[in-house]
């Protein structure tokens, strides 16, 4: 397991995205590893409520995710529960796909269900993230945002990180 292998060299913060079905099988091995967020598929998790408590119950910080065809009002009833929601901003399986702008506008109820609710949870982004779609992503509302083929299928992927950085300081 990746995690456990990393998670003697850092203090960071694992932050585990499981595109699984039934990610609840994995939850303890994951605490175990030293996982501190964990996130799953609205998609693929038959039972989100119990799972999310379950997360929480093993002391991480739990998430749900929506992918691009899945609308914001069916995670509704478990925003009051999670940490944060990951909206992906691509369809999920294949690297280095086009950023849905879209999805934009899945950003904007979220921010607006929190604020209308007094909810905190942090909005993730995840898919086509250079550095002009962080910022559309960042105007939007959103907080944290993954840089896969970006950052990592780059010569340099330590100059693509500054570059992401400096363009939403």
């Amino acid at each position: 397991n990746i995690v456990q292998a990393l998670r003697p060299y850092t203090k960071q913060i694992f932050d585990c995205h499981l595109m699984v079905t039934n990610p609840e099988n994995m939850l303890i091995s994951l605490k175990e590893a030293g996982a501190d967020i964990v996130s799953v598929h609205y998609e693929t998790c038959p039972h989100l409520h119990r799972t999310i408590v379950k997360i929480k119950e093993l002391g991480m910080k739990a998430g749900v995710v929506i992918n691009p065809a899945t609308p914001v009002s069916v995670i509704e009833p478990v925003l009051t529960m999670v940490n944060q929601v990951l909206v992906m901003t691509v369809d999920p399986g294949l690297g280095g796909q086009i950023f849905l702008q879209e999805m934009l506008e899945k950003i904007d109820q979220l921010v607006e269900y929190k604020q209308k609710n007094n909810l905190n949870f942090e909005i993730e982004v995840d898919g086509g993230i250079n550095d002009q779609t962080i910022q559309l992503a960042k105007k939007a509302g959103a907080t944290i945002a993954v840089a896969g083929s970006y950052v990592f299928g780059a010569n340099n992927p330590a100059e693509q990180l500054k570059i992401l950085k400096n363009s939403v300081s």
